[in-house]
């Protein structure tokens, strides 16, 4: 025997209640009588497919292959190869350039320098000595002392100019310390045979002053030759 849905289960079913009906439901209904089956509930339509997402592909590309000669080298390489060039064109630019900076000149300098510290030392107390012992006319004593202090503030500039001029490969700069050598060449004669009194140790330290300012002379001038217009 098939089992009749009741009232609750129609109305459940629609949606519906008793009480929602209102008063115009059959009585038969609300008795408990027989009612007629519920047709099926028909879909109105059906639901478009759920479409699943895609998952987009990686777009691949073949590496090709660089040749041996465009592949990228280590950053250490490059740079122990770069410093390797720089290396081989100083070098390079060294050979090739000869130096000129005259050697002997420089000696003469040196010890032209020490030289005339003594010098300066010991004729200025030798300059006391004759003072105080030799009878000076006028005012030559003091002339000829002013002489030695104008040596003594002049040759280092000579010297410094001369040497200059040497290390730099610059004729300028030797120019101006050959030109002031003229001056030296006229004090160390005029000590050796035209001041007042002149002492055996004055002809030995004038002599050697001498012989320095023509080895520096002689020198500074093979220097300028091999310097050109420089």
């Amino acid at each position: 025997m098939q089992q009749q849905p009741t009232a609750a289960a129609t109305g459940g079913a629609y949606g519906l209640s008793a009480e929602m009906a209102g008063t115009s439901a059959p009585a038969a209904g609300v008795q408990g009588g027989p009612l007629p089956p519920m047709p099926p509930v028909q879909p109105t339509g059906q639901m478009p497919p759920v479409q699943q997402p895609t998952q987009q592909q990686p777009t691949t590309y073949a590496a090709q292959a660089l040749p041996p000669q465009q592949q990228a080298q280590p950053v250490q390489t490059n740079t122990a190869t770069q410093q390797q060039k720089q290396q081989q064109q100083f070098t390079a630019a060294r050979a090739s350039r000869a130096v000129r900076t005259s050697v002997p000149l420089e000696i003469f300098l040196y010890f032209g320098a020490w030289f005339d510290v003594i010098y300066c030392v010991l004729t200025f107390l030798i300059f006391l000595y004759k003072g105080t012992q030799l009878p000076y006319p006028g005012d030559a004593y003091s002339t000829e002392l002013a002489y030695l202090f104008l040596f003594a503030l002049g040759e280092p500039m000579r010297l410094f100019l001369t040497s200059k001029g040497n290390k730099t490969e610059r004729s300028t700069p030797l120019l101006f310390g050959l030109g002031l050598t003229a001056p030296v060449f006229a004090l160390h004669f005029y000590y050796c045979f035209g001041q007042t009194f002149v002492l055996r140790i004055d002809r030995f330290l004038s002599g050697f002053q001498l012989a320095f300012a023509a080895g520096q002379s002689l020198t500074g001038l093979l220097a300028l030759l091999s310097f050109g217009s420089r």
